[in-house]
């Protein structure tokens, strides 16, 4: 079984997107349609899966480090840590 959000499957399907790997698709197809573009002489599948790998890395490293300065912070200010938890549970009894 195919994976459906790969490059190869997407392109296939001409599923089209507005995120990162859609970005990444228009590259590689530019580059095949002209090798040997003046921005485009580097660029390869290679090049294109680093990128990719490096793009995840980058936003998950963001995401922890936001997380747990989070839980930090919440943790040290405990007063603040009750009164979001008091707001939530309302909206969600409201809900």
């Amino acid at each position: 079984m195919k994976d459906p959000l790969s490059c190869h499957t997407r392109e296939a399907s001409n599923i089209l997107g507005k995120d990162f790997l859609a970005r990444l698709i228009e590259l590689n197809s530019a580059k095949r349609k002209n090798p040997n573009g003046p921005d485009l002489k580097h660029l390869n599948e290679d090049v294109i899966n680093a990128q990719g790998i490096v793009f995840f890395l980058a936003g998950y490293e963001t995401t922890s480090n936001t997380l747990s300065t989070t839980c930090y912070h919440l943790a040290k200010h405990q007063q603040i840590q009750v009164k979001k938890k008091k707001i939530k549970w309302h909206e969600l009894l409201e809900y």
